[in-house]
């Protein structure tokens, strides 16, 4: 991974991102100004420890009203990580049918 990125090159920081749509490019179709969206960041993008971002739709989500900001933004790695730790390596599978107790 360092070898992807010139040392000499400031970075920003940060990874998982809470935020308010400002204005959105001709090509997307998912979210609007004023959307309330969450997302995990990517390796080889800047950092969410900016004031604004740039960022793809397809990795943006809409905020769940349930959440505070500072809630949200606590989530999405570590939802990304439980979920790589359950089903990727640990292998648990859906269950079929539902349990029912006696």
């Amino acid at each position: 991974m360092r070898a992807g990125f010139d040392a000499d090159t400031p970075r920003v920081l940060g990874w998982d991102a809470v935020g308010t749509v400002k204005a959105v490019g001709d090509a997307v179709t998912l979210f609007a100004p004023g959307d309330e969206v969450w997302y995990a960041g990517a390796l080889g993008r800047p950092g969410s420890n900016a004031e604004f971002q740039l960022v793809d739709e397809r990795i943006v989500a809409l905020k769940p009203r349930s959440l505070d900001n500072a809630s949200a933004a606590a989530l999405p790695l570590t939802a990304i990580t439980a979920w790589e730790l359950l089903f990727d390596r640990l292998g648990v599978q859906e269950a079929a049918t539902r349990a029912t107790r006696c």
